[in-house]
């Protein structure tokens, strides 16, 4: 759903892409699939530059999506393929699940 529609008002849960959510807050956050390979997105640049480039503004998405949250955050992912992004983490803040 594109952020201009967003009631939130409205019960019942909102599904947006990270870019959607720039702006918003939630009470309840969910980033799902944070996977190597999902984030940050694969580029097809070969330049170092270029491809540190991506992996910032791909480590800055993913920081939007995650400061969203008012309340909680949860964030999912393949444990045998998590992104670098969640490795970065804070480990004190976070309770983590098998």
């Amino acid at each position: 759903m594109p952020s201009r529609e967003f009631d939130m008002e409205s019960p019942g849960v909102k599904v947006t892409t990270l870019h959607a959510s720039k702006g918003l807050e939630f009470p309840i956050v969910v980033v799902a699939h944070a996977e190597a390979g999902r984030l940050p997105r694969p580029t097809a640049a070969t330049d170092p530059d270029e491809r540190a480039a991506h992996d910032d503004a791909q480590r800055r998405l993913f920081y939007v999506g995650c400061t969203r949250a008012m309340r909680r955050l949860l964030v999912t992912y393949d444990q045998a393929l998590p992104s670098p992004f969640v490795a970065a983490l804070s480990a004190e803040r976070w309770q983590r699940t098998a």
